[in-house]
């Protein structure tokens, strides 16, 4: 007997309906990646906007706080969309307390673990599910914060879009003088 009323009511391994569970695990999937679209373009906006000022000044201090505050909005874009599982789970009462379904997110999502937490057996294919999630997000983070990263790279080497004088055009381009 639950301690708390669930917002979803939980089938019983009696009345299993794995259409409602794979439903809830798809919705949730296609609100994390849209809120992770979102993100991404707001963290992208923002270090185009600040980047120029920051590399006209050439400071290295400004520098890194651009870059730590892109890579610290990632962070915090990634636990908000575990904390979005967890409420998922928290809401059709796989886990007891929203702290041990927070766990078990986090550890699906980053495809970890959660160590003695599993999920009930009615709600077992949300697991992979939420690691499915995490797969995707973390691979259009790695490619955002690699665009980051390869604007300083680009700026620190001259690169406006002229080639610098007496240096390849192109990366690819090989200097045969």
């Amino acid at each position: 007997m639950s301690r708390r009323t669930s917002l979803v009511s939980a089938p019983t391994v009696d009345s299993y309906r794995p259409f409602w569970e794979v439903g809830i695990g798809t919705a949730l999937i296609l609100l994390v990646l849209f809120t992770h679209g979102f993100a991404m373009f707001a963290v992208q906006g923002a270090f185009d906007k600040w980047f120029p000022r920051v590399e006209v000044r050439r400071d290295v201090l400004l520098r890194n706080l651009l870059i730590a505050g892109a890579v610290l909005s990632l962070l915090a874009i990634h636990y908000v969309e575990i904390l979005m599982w967890a409420f998922a789970l928290y809401a059709v009462d796989a886990f007891g307390d929203l702290r041990s379904a927070f766990y078990f997110a986090g550890g699906a999502y980053t495809t970890y673990g959660s160590g003695t937490l599993a999920l009930p057996e009615n709600w077992r294919l949300l697991g992979f599910m939420i690691a499915t999630s995490g797969l995707f997000t973390f691979a259009w983070t790695a490619g955002i914060l690699i665009g980051v990263m390869n604007r300083f790279h680009d700026a620190a080497r001259g690169a406006t879009g002229t080639p610098i004088a007496g240096g390849p055009s192109n990366v690819g381009d090989v200097d045969t003088d």
